[in-house]
């Protein structure tokens, strides 16, 4: 039993230690960005937000003392979505997918999802960050982040949302 308990334990313990050295040669990259989920919108289409960032990078990596050549890749980190106001809830969403896109519309990657929304969904909700590498798009002077709703019901009301966006920077 006791066998068995260490076979289930190690791989768990070398996977933390390892996402541990994984992120501590690097930092984040935060950004915020505000938009507004309008009333009304129909269960049967997926409703496309394009929000354009600008990367900040140089401040960045000044604040971080590297340069771009020492940054070896960039990864999503967590998103977040905040209703800022009202009573409208997230419940009202079945899925949420998360891509980022150059400003010229190449290089599309899924960095984010959650699907099925959980019922009991409040006025926050944490979106699953993928493995996709995004070093390419916010070493750029800006880039595109393409949220793609789908409702499980019509929404009585707009929600204005504020999505928290984080990734984690590595360097050498």
């Amino acid at each position: 039993m006791k066998k068995i308990i260490l076979y289930l334990c190690l791989p768990l313990a070398l996977m933390q230690i390892k996402c541990g050295e994984t992120f501590e040669d690097g930092f984040e990259m935060n950004y915020f960005k505000d938009f507004e989920i309008f009333a009304g919108l129909n269960t049967l289409e997926t409703h496309i937000f394009e929000l354009t960032i600008p990367s900040q990078k140089e401040s960045f990596f000044q604040a971080n003392g590297v340069t771009e050549a020492d940054v070896t890749s960039i990864l999503p980190k967590s998103f977040r979505l905040t209703a800022l106001g009202g009573n409208a809830t997230y419940d009202i969403l079945e899925r949420i997918r998360l891509d980022i896109l150059k400003t010229d519309g190449t290089l599309e990657r899924e960095i984010a999802f959650r699907e099925p929304v959980p019922l009991d969904t409040g006025f926050e909700i944490d979106l699953i960050p993928t493995l996709a590498e995004a070093t390419e798009h916010l070493k750029e002077n800006s880039y595109v982040l393409r949220v793609k709703l789908n409702f499980r019901q019509v929404p009585s009301q707009s929600i204005d949302t504020r999505m928290t966006i984080r990734f984690q920077a590595l360097s050498e």
